[in-house]
């Protein structure tokens, strides 16, 4: 439905081909290639654009916090996240010197798993 008020409610050039207004219900039949191009190019990414942008955004970082939670700690505030940061930081340089090509051949083995 969210679709089809976009595509009421959206003016366009008209060298653009349009897409029926009741796209989606068995009477519009099929639509042409040039159709389908409008609603795929057009039409679809503003309705999208409309819906709320937290539904899909924040559902990584709530799982990041259910990971963290689950984390033993000792209560020992401040720890953690030095250790956290570190941890980070340590994979960032392994990362960075895995990239390089100056290694054995096992070392470049290592890093080809390393990315897996």
């Amino acid at each position: 439905q969210q679709i089809c008020d976009v595509i009421c409610d959206t003016t366009t050039h008209t060298w653009l081909g349009s897409v029926p207004k009741n796209f989606g219900e068995a009477s519009t039949g099929m639509i042409k290639a040039d159709e389908w191009q409008s609603l795929i190019t057009i039409y679809l990414p503003i309705a999208l654009m409309s819906l709320p942008a937290h539904l899909w955004w924040c559902f990584s970082f709530e799982r990041l916090i259910g990971i963290i939670q689950c984390l033993p700690v000792n209560h020992k505030f401040g720890e953690l996240e030095n250790t956290m940061l570190l941890s980070y930081v340590k994979s960032a340089r392994l990362r960075c010197w895995l990239t390089e090509t100056n290694h054995s051949p096992a070392i470049q083995e290592c890093g080809a798993l390393f990315d897996q």
